[in-house]
């Protein structure tokens, strides 16, 4: 497979030419405040007359691993979105949003009674293996042919009805690891099987703490064998694609 990542981006020129004949893959750093919409609609106009995807949608709010896919390594897609994944977050109880990120206002009195740490201990090993998760209604998942965060803010902006609720799938939580509880935060380490939210991940930890919460930080630190710390930072690749 013809990867491109930090430990290879000073042979850039090889993996580009590469691209006609194989495709190829971009380890990607995804900043906070983008879109992985966004990030992908930046590199089309650097391949143009190439397909371009990606192995799974971050939110704006969150940073972290990306793989690109470009050209013929596109038809991977299907086997790069099925990898498990690996996050870094905090978790902050007691409030919550409406949006289970910092993308809309608090609401809650962040109040927090007979919460200890032993009882955020005991109630995480409850979290490891298979369950069913609802999706947050703020997602890219598609209800009725539209996507689900579209149909709220909607909803925000007009009369429009609430959209139904998206359906409960089937998810996994391989390990779970708190790693700092400095409360209201919650510092964990989580790896997940495809189409997991941490989001509502956070919200259901919570619930089931007694009170309410939501995901403060996230970032994506691994997908299957590839690790954040060898992806690229997306303004080093656009600097290289507009020198090329």
């Amino acid at each position: 497979m013809n990867i491109l990542s930090n430990s290879n981006f000073d042979s850039f020129d090889e993996w580009f030419s590469l691209l006609p004949q194989k495709g190829g893959i971009i380890l990607l750093n995804k900043p906070i405040g983008y879109t992985s919409f966004t990030l992908i609609k930046q590199l089309k106009k650097h391949f143009k007359g190439y397909k371009i995807g990606h192995s799974g949608t971050l939110d704006p709010l969150a940073s972290g691993l990306m793989l690109v896919a470009i050209g013929k390594a596109t038809k991977t897609l299907t086997q790069l979105i099925g990898f498990s994944k690996e996050y870094s977050g905090i978790i902050k109880l007691g409030v919550t949003t409406p949006s289970l990120d910092k993308e809309t206002p608090e609401i809650g009195d962040g109040v927090l009674e007979n919460l200890d740490e032993p009882k955020i201990y005991d109630v995480a090993q409850k979290f490891i293996g298979r369950l069913q998760q609802t999706p947050p209604i703020y997602s890219a998942i598609k209800i009725d042919g539209q996507s689900a965060y579209k149909l709220v803010r909607n909803k925000v902006n007009t009369d429009k009805k609430i959209p139904k609720e998206p359906i409960p799938k089937e998810v996994e939580i391989k390990s779970l690891i708190i790693n700092q509880i400095d409360l209201p935060f919650i510092h964990f380490y989580i790896s997940v099987s495809k189409g997991f939210y941490v989001r509502k991940f956070a919200e259901d930890f919570a619930k089931e703490l007694g009170t309410v919460g939501y995901l403060y930080k996230l970032e994506r630190t691994k997908i299957d064998e590839y690790n954040i710390e060898n992806a690229i930072q997306i303004d080093d690749l656009l600097k290289m694609l507009q020198n090329n």
